[in-house]
Protein backbone atom coordinates (compact mmCIF):
# COMPACT_ATOMS: atom_id res chain seq x y z
CA UNK A 1 0.00 0.00 0.00
CA UNK A 2 1.57 3.29 -0.98
CA UNK A 3 2.04 6.05 2.22
CA UNK A 4 3.41 9.34 1.75
CA UNK A 5 6.54 9.86 3.75
CA UNK A 6 8.29 13.31 5.05
CA UNK A 7 11.92 12.69 5.28
CA UNK A 8 13.80 15.12 8.15
CA UNK A 9 17.71 14.80 8.48
CA UNK A 10 19.48 16.96 10.87
CA UNK A 11 22.05 19.29 9.49
CA UNK A 12 24.74 18.89 12.16
CA UNK A 13 27.04 17.85 9.18
CA UNK A 14 26.23 16.18 6.14
CA UNK A 15 26.18 12.67 7.76
CA UNK A 16 22.74 12.48 8.82
CA UNK A 17 21.59 13.74 5.40
CA UNK A 18 23.65 11.33 3.28
CA UNK A 19 22.72 8.33 5.07
CA UNK A 20 19.17 9.33 4.96
CA UNK A 21 20.05 9.05 0.78
CA UNK A 22 19.52 4.88 0.78
CA UNK A 23 15.81 5.14 2.81
CA UNK A 24 14.58 7.67 0.62
CA UNK A 25 15.80 5.50 -2.80
CA UNK A 26 14.39 2.50 -0.89
CA UNK A 27 10.89 4.34 -0.25
CA UNK A 28 10.94 5.06 -3.81
CA UNK A 29 11.79 1.80 -5.21
CA UNK A 30 8.46 0.58 -3.48
CA UNK A 31 6.40 3.01 -4.84
CA UNK A 32 5.95 5.45 -1.65
CA UNK A 33 5.51 9.08 -1.94
CA UNK A 34 8.42 11.02 -0.41
CA UNK A 35 8.94 14.46 0.82
CA UNK A 36 12.04 16.11 1.82
CA UNK A 37 13.18 18.35 4.76
CA UNK A 38 15.84 19.79 6.31
CA UNK A 39 17.88 22.92 6.62
CA UNK A 40 21.46 24.14 5.27
CA UNK A 41 23.84 22.27 3.57
CA UNK A 42 21.61 18.88 4.46
CA UNK A 43 18.60 20.24 2.44
CA UNK A 44 21.28 21.27 -0.77
CA UNK A 45 22.96 17.97 -0.41
CA UNK A 46 18.88 16.05 -0.69
CA UNK A 47 18.01 18.47 -3.41
CA UNK A 48 20.66 17.71 -5.40
CA UNK A 49 20.44 14.14 -5.10
CA UNK A 50 16.71 14.51 -5.51
CA UNK A 51 16.16 16.92 -7.73
CA UNK A 52 12.21 15.49 -8.62
CA UNK A 53 11.14 15.90 -4.88
CA UNK A 54 9.82 18.27 -3.38
CA UNK A 55 11.54 19.92 -0.43
CA UNK A 56 10.95 22.14 2.14
CA UNK A 57 12.93 23.97 4.86
CA UNK A 58 12.94 23.60 8.23
CA UNK A 59 14.26 25.77 10.96
CA UNK A 60 18.09 25.83 11.80
CA UNK A 61 19.78 24.34 14.99
CA UNK A 62 22.65 26.95 14.30
CA UNK A 63 25.29 25.46 16.67
CA UNK A 64 28.14 26.20 16.18
CA UNK A 65 31.24 25.22 18.04
CA UNK A 66 32.73 27.51 19.45
CA UNK A 67 34.89 25.31 22.45
CA UNK A 68 36.84 22.36 22.05
CA UNK A 69 33.68 20.24 23.97
CA UNK A 70 30.15 19.36 22.32
CA UNK A 71 29.07 19.40 26.15
CA UNK A 72 29.53 22.81 26.64
CA UNK A 73 28.71 24.46 23.22
CA UNK A 74 25.30 22.42 23.62
CA UNK A 75 25.00 23.69 26.90
CA UNK A 76 25.62 27.61 26.30
CA UNK A 77 23.59 27.10 23.40
CA UNK A 78 20.03 25.00 24.91
CA UNK A 79 18.33 27.96 24.76
CA UNK A 80 18.51 28.21 20.57
CA UNK A 81 18.24 24.28 20.63
CA UNK A 82 15.30 24.69 22.43
CA UNK A 83 13.62 27.02 20.62
CA UNK A 84 14.56 25.71 16.89
CA UNK A 85 12.97 22.47 18.67
CA UNK A 86 9.64 24.30 19.07
CA UNK A 87 9.96 26.44 15.51
CA UNK A 88 10.26 23.01 13.78
CA UNK A 89 7.68 21.04 15.62
CA UNK A 90 5.46 23.49 13.67
CA UNK A 91 6.83 23.58 10.46
CA UNK A 92 6.44 19.82 10.93
CA UNK A 93 2.63 20.06 11.58
CA UNK A 94 1.97 22.05 8.83
CA UNK A 95 3.98 20.21 6.41
CA UNK A 96 2.20 16.67 7.54
CA UNK A 97 -0.98 18.73 7.33
CA UNK A 98 -0.36 19.98 4.13
CA UNK A 99 0.99 16.87 2.32
CA UNK A 100 -1.43 14.20 4.11
CA UNK A 101 1.83 12.33 5.15
CA UNK A 102 0.98 8.77 6.99
CA UNK A 103 4.81 8.52 7.70
CA UNK A 104 7.51 11.18 9.38
CA UNK A 105 11.43 9.68 9.62
CA UNK A 106 13.15 12.02 11.74
CA UNK A 107 17.20 11.52 11.39
CA UNK A 108 18.16 12.83 14.84
CA UNK A 109 15.48 16.33 14.61
CA UNK A 110 14.10 16.49 18.31
CA UNK A 111 10.94 18.29 16.85
CA UNK A 112 9.99 16.74 14.08
CA UNK A 113 6.80 14.77 15.25
CA UNK A 114 3.09 16.14 15.27
CA UNK A 115 0.45 16.31 17.73
CA UNK A 116 -2.42 13.98 18.36
CA UNK A 117 -5.11 14.92 15.86
CA UNK A 118 -8.21 13.28 15.46
CA UNK A 119 -8.51 13.62 11.55
CA UNK A 120 -4.65 11.88 11.15
CA UNK A 121 -3.42 8.61 12.28
CA UNK A 122 0.51 9.61 11.70
CA UNK A 123 3.60 7.35 12.59
CA UNK A 124 6.68 9.19 13.69
CA UNK A 125 10.23 7.13 13.16
CA UNK A 126 13.06 8.44 14.87
CA UNK A 127 16.64 7.28 13.65
CA UNK A 128 19.54 7.47 15.58
CA UNK A 129 22.53 5.49 16.23
CA UNK A 130 23.23 7.48 20.39
CA UNK A 131 20.26 5.79 22.53
CA UNK A 132 23.32 6.41 25.14
CA UNK A 133 25.50 9.65 25.06
CA UNK A 134 28.84 9.74 26.39
CA UNK A 135 29.34 13.36 27.70
CA UNK A 136 33.05 12.71 28.72
CA UNK A 137 32.21 12.64 32.14
CA UNK A 138 30.75 9.09 33.54
CA UNK A 139 28.41 11.02 36.42
CA UNK A 140 26.90 12.97 34.09
CA UNK A 141 25.81 10.41 31.41
CA UNK A 142 22.59 9.20 33.05
CA UNK A 143 21.62 12.52 33.18
CA UNK A 144 22.37 12.88 29.46
CA UNK A 145 20.71 9.65 28.70
CA UNK A 146 17.43 10.35 30.98
CA UNK A 147 16.87 13.64 28.68
CA UNK A 148 17.91 12.27 25.33
CA UNK A 149 15.41 9.25 26.21
CA UNK A 150 12.79 12.11 27.09
CA UNK A 151 12.63 13.75 23.80
CA UNK A 152 12.83 10.34 21.98
CA UNK A 153 9.73 9.22 23.77
CA UNK A 154 7.87 11.60 21.71
CA UNK A 155 8.05 9.04 18.85
CA UNK A 156 6.38 5.87 17.89
CA UNK A 157 9.18 3.81 16.62
CA UNK A 158 12.99 3.99 17.24
CA UNK A 159 15.46 3.29 14.22
CA UNK A 160 19.13 2.28 14.97
CA UNK A 161 21.49 1.63 11.68
CA UNK A 162 23.26 -0.87 13.55
CA UNK A 163 23.70 -4.57 13.95
CA UNK A 164 21.46 -5.68 16.71
CA UNK A 165 24.67 -7.54 18.86
CA UNK A 166 26.55 -5.36 20.49
CA UNK A 167 29.82 -7.31 20.00
CA UNK A 168 29.17 -7.34 16.40
CA UNK A 169 28.23 -3.38 16.24
CA UNK A 170 29.49 -0.37 14.97
CA UNK A 171 28.61 2.02 17.48
CA UNK A 172 29.04 -0.23 20.27
CA UNK A 173 27.51 0.90 23.45
CA UNK A 174 26.31 4.71 21.95
CA UNK A 175 23.61 2.35 19.90
CA UNK A 176 23.00 -0.92 22.98
CA UNK A 177 21.43 -1.07 26.55
CA UNK A 178 18.66 0.80 28.21
CA UNK A 179 16.21 0.63 25.95
CA UNK A 180 13.31 0.19 28.47
CA UNK A 181 12.35 3.98 28.58
CA UNK A 182 12.58 4.33 25.10
CA UNK A 183 9.85 3.68 22.37
CA UNK A 184 9.67 -0.04 20.59
CA UNK A 185 13.25 -0.38 18.66
CA UNK A 186 14.46 -2.05 15.36
CA UNK A 187 18.23 -2.03 14.74
CA UNK A 188 17.89 -1.27 10.50
CA UNK A 189 21.47 -2.35 10.38
CA UNK A 190 24.39 0.01 8.99
CA UNK A 191 23.07 1.50 5.56
CA UNK A 192 25.26 3.63 3.21
CA UNK A 193 24.70 5.33 0.04
CA UNK A 194 28.08 3.74 -1.54
CA UNK A 195 28.60 0.22 -3.11
CA UNK A 196 31.80 -1.17 -3.70
CA UNK A 197 33.76 -0.80 -7.03
CA UNK A 198 37.03 -1.96 -8.72
CA UNK A 199 38.72 0.83 -9.94
CA UNK A 200 42.56 1.76 -10.69
CA UNK A 201 43.71 3.89 -7.76
CA UNK A 202 43.92 8.06 -8.60
CA UNK A 203 44.89 8.78 -5.22
CA UNK A 204 47.04 8.39 -2.78
CA UNK A 205 45.35 10.17 -0.30
CA UNK A 206 41.64 11.26 -0.45
CA UNK A 207 40.45 13.85 2.43
CA UNK A 208 36.52 14.07 3.00
CA UNK A 209 35.88 16.65 5.21
CA UNK A 210 32.63 17.28 7.37
CA UNK A 211 30.91 18.53 10.25
CA UNK A 212 30.05 21.82 12.10
CA UNK A 213 31.90 24.84 11.69
CA UNK A 214 34.67 26.19 12.77
CA UNK A 215 35.96 22.55 12.84
CA UNK A 216 35.43 21.65 9.69
CA UNK A 217 37.45 24.75 8.45
CA UNK A 218 40.00 24.54 10.71
CA UNK A 219 40.63 20.58 9.38
CA UNK A 220 40.60 21.60 5.97
CA UNK A 221 43.09 24.53 6.47
CA UNK A 222 45.56 21.90 8.52
CA UNK A 223 44.93 19.16 5.22
CA UNK A 224 46.11 21.88 2.80
CA UNK A 225 49.37 22.80 4.87
CA UNK A 226 50.01 19.22 5.44
CA UNK A 227 49.45 17.97 1.87
CA UNK A 228 50.82 20.90 0.15
CA UNK A 229 53.99 19.98 1.37
CA UNK A 230 53.54 15.97 0.39
CA UNK A 231 54.70 13.81 -2.51
CA UNK A 232 51.52 12.07 -2.43
CA UNK A 233 49.09 12.64 -5.02
CA UNK A 234 46.08 14.21 -3.00
CA UNK A 235 42.40 15.16 -2.83
CA UNK A 236 40.35 17.26 -0.82
CA UNK A 237 36.42 17.23 -0.81
CA UNK A 238 35.35 20.04 1.65
CA UNK A 239 31.82 19.28 2.04
CA UNK A 240 30.68 22.66 1.35
CA UNK A 241 27.27 23.08 -0.38
CA UNK A 242 26.92 26.86 -1.25
CA UNK A 243 29.83 27.12 -3.30
CA UNK A 244 30.97 24.70 -6.49
CA UNK A 245 34.73 24.75 -7.01
CA UNK A 246 37.48 22.85 -8.36
CA UNK A 247 41.15 23.99 -7.75
CA UNK A 248 44.67 22.67 -8.52
CA UNK A 249 46.39 23.95 -5.45
CA UNK A 250 50.34 22.20 -6.21
CA UNK A 251 50.93 19.72 -8.83
CA UNK A 252 49.57 17.18 -6.50
CA UNK A 253 47.04 18.47 -4.29
CA UNK A 254 43.47 19.30 -5.95
CA UNK A 255 40.27 20.65 -3.75
CA UNK A 256 36.60 20.45 -4.90
CA UNK A 257 33.86 21.99 -2.80
CA UNK A 258 31.72 19.07 -2.66
CA UNK A 259 30.87 15.70 -5.32
CA UNK A 260 27.37 13.66 -5.99
CA UNK A 261 27.08 10.91 -4.43
CA UNK A 262 28.24 8.23 -7.41
CA UNK A 263 31.44 10.58 -7.81
CA UNK A 264 32.26 10.20 -4.06
CA UNK A 265 31.80 6.46 -4.33
CA UNK A 266 34.23 6.19 -7.72
CA UNK A 267 36.30 8.58 -5.88
CA UNK A 268 36.57 6.91 -2.25
CA UNK A 269 37.34 3.27 -3.74
CA UNK A 270 39.52 4.47 -6.38
CA UNK A 271 41.81 6.00 -3.33
CA UNK A 272 44.43 4.29 -1.48
CA UNK A 273 43.75 6.06 2.17
CA UNK A 274 41.18 8.08 3.09
CA UNK A 275 41.30 10.57 5.69
CA UNK A 276 37.94 12.05 7.32
CA UNK A 277 36.62 12.38 10.77
CA UNK A 278 35.10 9.55 12.63
CA UNK A 279 31.34 10.24 12.36
CA UNK A 280 29.39 7.47 12.55
CA UNK A 281 27.63 7.79 8.78
CA UNK A 282 31.70 7.81 7.85
CA UNK A 283 31.85 4.80 9.98
CA UNK A 284 29.23 3.10 8.05
CA UNK A 285 30.61 3.90 4.51
CA UNK A 286 34.24 3.16 4.96
CA UNK A 287 33.49 0.18 6.61
CA UNK A 288 31.13 -1.13 3.54
CA UNK A 289 33.89 0.03 1.48
CA UNK A 290 36.38 -1.25 3.35
CA UNK A 291 39.11 0.94 3.07
CA UNK A 292 41.73 2.13 4.62
CA UNK A 293 41.79 5.32 6.66
CA UNK A 294 42.84 8.03 9.26
CA UNK A 295 40.18 8.80 11.40
CA UNK A 296 40.29 12.30 13.42
CA UNK A 297 37.70 12.92 15.85
CA UNK A 298 36.10 16.17 16.45
CA UNK A 299 37.63 17.85 18.88
CA UNK A 300 36.04 17.37 22.33
CA UNK A 301 33.18 15.38 20.72
CA UNK A 302 33.27 12.06 22.71
CA UNK A 303 31.10 10.08 20.26
CA UNK A 304 33.59 10.44 17.90
CA UNK A 305 36.86 9.37 20.13
CA UNK A 306 34.64 6.90 21.04
CA UNK A 307 34.05 5.76 17.64
CA UNK A 308 37.21 6.12 16.42
CA UNK A 309 38.88 3.39 18.80
CA UNK A 310 36.12 1.07 18.47
CA UNK A 311 36.65 0.44 14.98
CA UNK A 312 39.84 -1.38 15.58
CA UNK A 313 39.70 -1.91 11.85
CA UNK A 314 40.39 1.90 11.37
CA UNK A 315 42.76 3.69 12.10
CA UNK A 316 42.21 6.72 14.85
CA UNK A 317 44.24 9.73 14.75
CA UNK A 318 43.61 12.76 17.46
CA UNK A 319 44.60 15.82 14.96
CA UNK A 320 44.91 18.88 17.24
CA UNK A 321 44.81 21.92 15.58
Amino acid sequence: MQKRYLVCPLYWGLGHATRCIPIVQNLLSEGHVVHLASDGGALALLRKEFPTLSTFELPSYNIEYRYESILLNVALQSGRFYRAMRAEQKATQTLVNQLDIDIVISDNRFGCYTKPNAGKSVEHIFMTHQINLLTGYSWLNPLARWLNHRLIRRFDLVWIPDFELEKDSLAGVLSHGYTSTLPPIRYIGPISRFVIKDLPMRYDVAVILSGPEPQRSYMERDMIAEYSKSHQKCIIVQGVMNTTQSKQLTPTLSIVSHLTSDALNDLICSSALIVARSGYTTIMDLAKLQKNCLLIPTPGQTEQEYLALRNDKLISYHFKR
